[in-house]
């Protein structure tokens, strides 16, 4: 999904949304609801990214972090440390 801002003033914000490649709406917000929304598919769109363990199928916890039963693979699925690579942030 991608977000490209069309208009923008003080008392709104429009945004066209666009998903592989199509356009598939246009939204309205005023400001602070825009970053807020903003913040938020932001986030969700780096989560969806995360890489995915080819044994388990589930996302794969950055290195060095502690995954605390939230259900991702971890170092003790064997799947792990083969490709994709686990990354290094949670960001």
């Amino acid at each position: 999904m991608k977000l490209r801002v069309i208009e923008r003033n003080r008392s709104h914000v429009k945004v066209n949304v666009f998903t592989d490649g199509a356009l598939n709406g246009t939204l309205c917000f005023i400001p602070d609801e825009w970053r807020q929304f903003k913040t938020l598919v932001e986030a969700e769109i780096k989560e969806l990214n995360q890489p995915r363990c080819e044994v388990c199928e589930r996302r794969k916890k950055p290195i060095g972090r502690d995954s605390r039963d939230n259900g991702l693979c971890d170092q003790d699925c064997e799947g792990y440390h083969m490709d994709p690579e686990p990354g290094t942030e949670w960001d």
